[in-house]
């Protein structure tokens, strides 16, 4: 008995007729199955010990009207056959034995080959596949009845959400495949789609003294520095406008929530958590005399602050603090000659000092005695 093998340890086998009697001869069919793709194959007729010497004449044939390779070789009980990495279909593999010595040819023997199509397999980014950390990116296989798949990273089992699916969202840097597998289990696997994740700055904001003051005061704030970052200060949600709004560093004046902006040469950017500036309102002060403020040695003039909820003083004359009656009252009586002010302070603890004041007190004439003569 003789048999057709495909090699590489696969065997399928077909029953050959004996060569002593080609009435004795069975033809038992064995069908190979594959999947596109595979190329070349080798084939054989297995040839029993004592066997005279003979020919063999290698065909292939088709039903379903598809192109045919034809054998590599003819005569030999070998041949390969060069499937190429497109034919699918059903085919038939024929051989014929012709006993060299007598002539006699042998029945057919047929191998039916069934080349199951492979799968196409592609990778359709949703959006850009180079972004900063935080973001992703869809990847899409190609879809089709009775798919399969399975997603790799970098030629490891993606062991992310939709591993074994047809859309993955990927958040990791790497070469991103995917096999696709059809119901034939034939399958392909697609070319590499590298996602690149460039990493985010930092961004935080250091203020140089408290940022609670009085008018007419200011804090510095300083953001994070670095090779080749830039910056956008924001105030309350937008952008600043102040000197140095696209440096690294700010001098605030105004009230509200402060945010920087940075981004690196990846043009990659974080925004700071919010710094609260609070500039507490500072009092007015102002002096009012009740009467003229130039008088005689013995008279006076009541000076007056402006009142307000909250409000202490501080009086002074000639730029020391006042020690009369009434110094920290919102009211005093001059009666000595100098230049009056007054420091104003509120509940935020913001002072202002008044304008001078100038009290005159001129001294009176001296009254000489009266003579008889």
């Amino acid at each position: 008995m003789k048999t057709i093998i495909k090699k590489n340890f696969f065997f399928l086998i077909l029953l050959l007729g004996s060569f002593m009697s080609m009435n004795s001869q069975t033809n038992s069919a064995t069908t190979e199955t594959f999947c596109q793709g595979t190329g070349i194959r080798p084939y054989a007729v297995d040839m029993p010990s004592g066997t005279p010497g003979s020919t063999y004449t290698w065909s292939v044939t088709t039903s379903s009207g598809n192109p045919v390779p034809t054998p590599i070789s003819n005569g030999s009980n070998a041949t390969n056959i060069n499937w190429s990495t497109t034919l699918s279909g059903s085919y038939v593999v024929h051989v014929v034995e012709t006993t060299t010595s007598t002539g006699c040819v042998a029945n057919e023997v047929t191998l039916n080959v069934v080349i199951n199509p492979t799968p196409t397999a592609t990778i359709i980014p949703v959006t850009t596949t180079t972004f900063c950390t935080g973001g992703s990116v869809v990847l899409n296989a190609n879809t089709g009845t009775g798919l399969a798949y399975q997603w790799k990273l970098d030629g490891v089992n993606y062991t992310g959400a939709g591993a074994t699916t047809s859309t993955i969202t990927a958040t990791t840097s790497g070469v991103y495949t995917v096999i696709v597998t059809n119901a034939s289990t034939c399958s392909a696997t697609s070319s590499g789609t590298t996602v690149t994740v460039n990493p985010s700055p930092t961004a935080t904001i250091t203020p140089l003294t408290t940022t609670t003051f009085c008018t007419g005061g200011s804090v510095v704030l300083n953001a994070n520095t670095g090779t080749g970052l830039t910056y956008q200060w924001q105030l309350d949600g937008v952008n600043y406008t102040g000197a140095g709004a696209t440096t690294s560093s700010i001098t605030a004046t105004t009230s509200g929530v402060y945010t920087v902006i940075v981004t690196n040469t990846s043009t990659c950017s974080a925004t700071s958590s919010g710094t609260t500036v609070t500039v507490n309102p500072s009092p007015t002060a102002t002096i009012t005399p009740v009467t003229t403020t130039t008088f005689c040695s013995g008279g006076s003039v009541v000076l007056n602050a402006n009142t307000g909820t909250a409000l202490t003083y501080q009086w002074k004359l000639d730029g020391v603090n006042y020690t009369g009656a009434g110094a920290t009252t919102s009211s005093i009586t001059a009666t000595t000659s100098g230049v009056y002010t007054v420091i104003v302070t509120n509940a935020s603890t913001c002072s202002a000092t008044s304008s001078g004041t100038t009290v005159t007190v001129n001294p009176a004439p001296t009254t000489s005695a009266i003579f008889h003569d």
